[in-house]
């Protein structure tokens, strides 16, 4: 099996110098659903969706500098020079990025291989109709992702994440890498891990492979019979994971989109019938009731159920507040959490049990990298958010796709932390953002089509009209 995933990512990597630039954004989306524990052995960076990305962008060298004059001026380019400014500031104010080894690591697992996927994505899509390849790649990734999940389901145990991690010493969770896929197998609340180390990040893609799959039917980009077996696969993702927070975030990416991407008379009509559906399923279905249960107990101080509280939420601000107090404003550095307090190597190991995990992006920003990071942080979400909104004229069901993924991404990361949700949500909304500017270039009069041989889109309208790719 761990031969047969290792080929799959070689495939993949070899499969970024024969394949249009729409189906390498796939493959790259791709990784992010099947190959997060994937390690191929042998090379200097062994991570599956590193590898990919490398080979993305060795592919597209010999275009490099058209790709970069094609980004500057618009949202992407802008948001990558914050990037930059947010790590390079990062690295001034850490102790523990002080040699060249560990600033590489920085920046392969905090920008390359994390923010820059908004930049990949932008320079993979030319119009809106490629999403198509996406959503074509997605799908077989999920069938293949929900087999491994039921077999978990079935055996409760995660023997495919034991396996690929199982070189690692130390892989987080408390144990070993071939221990990861145990994790939950004896637990009183079991979890689902299908493919990842974390059932938090299998929900998560569940969610947004969800939402992109909803779009793509409104928009007739895929049948409903793919539509209906996307919709079974990622609801058991959602609903096995075990994670209340994955399904707050359902209903909020739902929700969002269902208000922006429809008229306010159908938007009316789905949330109502959810409305209905919901408490009736809550009474008349058990497994409903104890998910929605699961849920609810982050408004209780004394709760049965693991997670996190308001309660304990307003103690974990409080202690990270109490260990910047000599240094608000830049915080103890990036790696003070996992490296510095012992997270890295489980609870057990943790030096201040109070911080429980620390689970949400804002509170962990504050303590490594105080206010200004935490407002950089903000500024770049934010941004994108404000992007959506003011191109909502332009197409409101690819600003409701937009929208709903940063509604997702902002809830979970800030109920649970990050962890590999950043990379997934910023490829997504890469095609969306270039989706959004061909639209505002291209008039609704007119028929786009990708004249191949000279890179150039073409207007077919009478007169007929052609526009330089090099402005989109």
């Amino acid at each position: 099996m761990k031969a047969i995933a290792i080929l799959a990512v070689i495939i993949c990597c070899l499969l970024m110098f024969r394949v249009r630039r729409p189906y390498k954004a796939a493959i790259i989306i791709l990784g992010t659903i099947v190959f997060t524990t994937v390690r191929v052995p042998y090379v200097p960076i062994d991570a599956a969706n590193s590898m990919i990305a490398i080979c993305f962008l060795i592919s597209e060298f010999p275009n490099l500098k058209r790709l970069i004059n094609n980004t500057k001026g618009t949202i992407v380019w802008r948001l990558m020079g914050l990037s930059l400014f947010t790590s390079l500031v990062v690295i001034l104010t850490s102790p523990h990025l002080r040699d060249a080894n560990s600033i590489r690591i920085f920046a392969q697992v905090s920008l390359f291989f994390s923010y820059f996927g908004l930049l990949y994505a932008f320079w993979c899509s030319r119009e809106e109709n490629n999403f198509k390849p996406i959503l074509k790649i997605t799908f077989w990734g999920l069938i293949v992702l929900t087999v491994f999940g039921v077999i978990n389901y079935i055996t409760k145990s995660a023997d495919f994440v034991s396996l690929m991690m199982s070189d690692l010493k130390n892989a987080g969770m408390g144990g070993a890498g071939d221990e990861v896929g145990q994790h939950f197998t004896y637990e009183d609340r079991f979890r689902v891990q299908a493919m990842f180390a974390n059932p938090f990040d299998y929900g998560y893609i569940c969610v947004l492979i969800m939402l992109l799959h909803i779009y793509g039917y409104t928009r007739k980009m895929e049948n409903k019979i793919t539509f209906l077996i996307t919709m079974i696969c990622s609801g058991f993702g959602i609903f096995t994971c075990g994670c209340r927070t994955i399904l707050f975030c359902f209903l909020i990416g739902i929700s969002v989109y269902s208000l922006l991407a429809f008229k306010a008379s159908k938007s009316l009509r789905i949330v109502l019938f959810l409305a209905f559906l919901i408490p009736v399923s809550y009474q008349t279905i058990p497994p409903v009731q104890e998910q929605i249960d699961k849920m609810m107990t982050m408004f209780e101080k004394n709760s049965d159920v693991g997670g996190s509280s308001v309660e304990l939420r307003t103690l974990q601000y409080t202690t990270v507040l109490w260990y910047i107090q000599d240094s608000p404003w830049f915080g103890r550095g990036y790696g003070f959490f996992s490296q510095d307090l012992g997270w890295s190597k489980g609870s057990d190991y943790a030096m201040d049990s109070r911080l429980a995990g620390m689970e949400g992006v804002a509170m962990n920003k504050l303590l490594e990298r105080g206010f200004i990071g935490l407002l950089l942080y903000a500024v770049f979400w934010i941004s994108l958010i404000i992007f959506m909104f003011k191109n909502r004229s332009v197409s409101s069901p690819l600003t409701a796709l937009g929208l709903s993924i940063l509604a997702v991404y902002l809830s979970f990361a800030n109920m649970t932390g990050e962890l590999l949700s950043v990379y997934p949500t910023l490829l997504l909304l890469g095609f969306t953002i270039k989706a959004i500017e061909v639209k505002k270039v291209v008039p609704p009069p007119y028929v786009i089509y990708l004249n191949r041989k000279f890179e150039t889109l073409v207007l077919s309208h009478i007169p007929c009209k052609t526009l330089n790719f090099a402005r989109l």
